[in-house]
């Protein structure tokens, strides 16, 4: 056994001084890498310098397990450390993994509009666009409210509004096919639905989606000609 015996309880003390100070290299992920290759390597040395290559003794296993405990005694804060470290980041990470996959939910707009309090309902989700004016879904949700309330161009309004905060074309082709269809068939708005279906159509990249628009823009146009 030589002064090797001593490298891994001093690393370890070191180790854990560094996780008292204020210094920024122990919030390094690179630094924690490397800090455990360290501690392996001076491991190695201590452990070899208790067996240096002769057969074990009960001295040796005795030295060993010595070792093992003050290694880890002198090791306890900067274990503490690292654990507190990986676990925050590990439960940051989570929670936001969580909030990108949760669908907002309005609960209790919904269930205000089912049993046809559309007021309540409404209030609800101004309380909602409030937090979020940009938010599509609650935009169409208010234009359908209106048309149930027989508010037909108020609904209209609502839902060409959410049709501009939506980049995602199979969403917003829909939308626009049901606010042209309430301006057809409510309004008897013809120039304006279609106005509406080819302004959708300039937003839209896949062929067969402008393909689409196009049928509906021609079956508006033939009804027209009736």
């Amino acid at each position: 056994m030589n002064v090797a015996f001593s490298f891994l309880p001093i690393y370890c003390i070191l180790l854990s001084y560094l996780s008292r100070t204020d210094w920024n290299i122990k919030n390094s992920r690179f630094f924690h890498l490397v800090s455990l290759l360290g501690f392996c390597l001076c491991a190695y040395l201590s452990i070899g310098s208790i067996f240096q290559g002769h057969p074990a003794t009960l001295v040796d296993a005795m030295s060993f397990f010595a070792l093992v405990i003050v290694s880890i005694l002198c090791s306890l804060p900067w274990i503490v450390f690292l654990l507190g470290f990986h676990f925050e980041a590990g439960a940051n990470w989570a929670i936001n993994l969580k909030a990108m996959k949760v669908t907002k939910s309005y609960d209790h707009a919904e269930k205000a509009e089912k049993e046809r309090d559309y007021s309540k309902a409404r209030e609800l989700y101004r309380q909602y666009l409030d937090k979020d004016p940009g938010d599509a879904e609650i935009l169409r949700r208010l234009g359908e409210l209106s048309v149930k309330e027989g508010k037909t161009e108020e609904g209209v309004q609502w839902l060409m509004k959410a049709i501009d905060q939506v980049d995602r074309e199979e969403p917003m082709m829909i939308l626009a096919f049901r606010t042209a269809e309430l301006l057809v068939e409510r309004t008897e708005q013809r120039r304006e639905a279609v106005a509406l279906l080819e302004k959708t159509r300039a937003r839209m990249k896949h062929p067969a989606k402008v393909e689409h628009i196009n049928r509906r823009i021609a079956l508006i146009r033939d009804q027209a000609g009736r």
